[in-house]
């Protein structure tokens, strides 16, 4: 058996903003391999608020299913 993670853990997407950018970018594309000529918009914007470590906050439904 191979190993490949000495360990896992949660990362809050908060902090890491360009793949959760990125992610809502791809929602409605084809399954597969994307790849872009140019970074999206917001991308550039989110890649050095990370850099940055600019905190980030996110609405959550308090509401019952």
């Amino acid at each position: 058996m191979i190993k490949v993670f000495d360990s896992a853990y949660h990362i809050y997407r908060e902090k890491i903003g360009l793949a959760d950018c990125l992610a809502r970018c791809s929602y409605n594309l084809d399954l597969g391999i994307c790849y872009f000529d140019n970074a999206h918009v917001r991308a550039n914007d989110v890649l050095v608020d990370d850099l940055l470590r600019v905190s980030r906050s996110r609405q959550i439904s308090l509401a019952e299913v």
